[in-house]
């Protein structure tokens, strides 16, 4: 077997080619590492502080909504309050009204006309409702007036009484007696809250009150019908949106 010398020129050879090779070696290290991407000196920091700039702009997003409902809470509040006054000064209108001595006048000749003409319609509860019904859709306000009144009268604890209740008033805004109406409607809405008719008696409340120039209370039935009858039919919650904007409610 071949071995070299202990001495001579191969040790002089072998130095060279390891330090050759170490210099190689060096030398892909250095470019390795400059290739490399950079790493993060501190994640850990950077992910805390991430962390709590989400943190503060959810909190300054709930300070927001906070406030909105709180603004919403008092608006609320405030329409309660004109409710209320709205339902004493129309109780003392009533009151006046009813102790005031009533006008002379010379009733017309019914004893020939049908019953159903003369705003007392004949015939079973139904009956009387539609003829009543009738009245109004051909414009006999007065008359229809008359006919829902007397349904009441005769049939308080029917079905139809609510609604009986609402075309009445109705009969009576068609008239421009919008004083009278309001106070049907606002009685309407408070003998009924709960019932289907309860949302149309706060709105016709409302464009009663605008019609007598009380944007206040005007106001506060539109506001009332959208709070607590947000399953209202759409169409009148429109446009009770439209009779806010158009009186430029606050």
């Amino acid at each position: 077997m071949f071995r070299p010398h202990s001495g001579g020129k191969y040790p002089s050879m072998q130095r060279l080619i390891a330090a050759t090779l170490l210099g190689t070696f060096l030398t892909a290290g250095a470019a390795s590492a400059q290739t490399r991407p950079p790493q993060p000196v501190d994640s850990d920091l950077a992910y805390r502080q991430r962390v709590e700039e989400r943190l503060s702009g959810v909190d300054y997003q709930m300070r927001g909504l906070t406030g909105q409902v709180e603004q919403l809470q008092f608006r609320l509040r405030q329409a309660e309050t004109r409710i209320k006054k709205l339902s004493a000064e129309l109780a003392k209108v009533k009151t006046a009204q009813a102790a005031a001595p009533p006008a002379v006048v010379q009733a017309p000749d019914t004893s020939s006309q049908p019953a159903a003409q003369a705003g007392l319609p004949a015939g079973d509860a139904q009956v009387k409702y539609d003829e009543a019904q009738g009245l109004l859709r051909v414009g006999r306000f007065e008359q229809a007036e008359n006919a829902f009144v007397a349904f009441r009268k005769s049939f308080p604890d029917h079905s139809l009484a609510a609604n009986a209740h609402y075309w009445t008033g109705e009969a009576q805004y068609a008239r421009q007696r919008y004083q009278e109406a309001a106070t049907t409607f606002l009685e309407a809405w408070q003998s009924d809250m709960q019932g289907p008719k309860a949302p149309d008696n706060l709105y016709k409340l409302g464009m009663s009150m605008q019609a007598l120039e009380k944007k206040d209370e005007a106001c506060a039935s539109f506001a009332k019908l959208l709070s607590d009858y947000r399953g209202a039919p759409k169409r009148l919650r429109d446009k009770a949106v439209r009779e806010q904007a158009s009186l430029k409610c606050s």
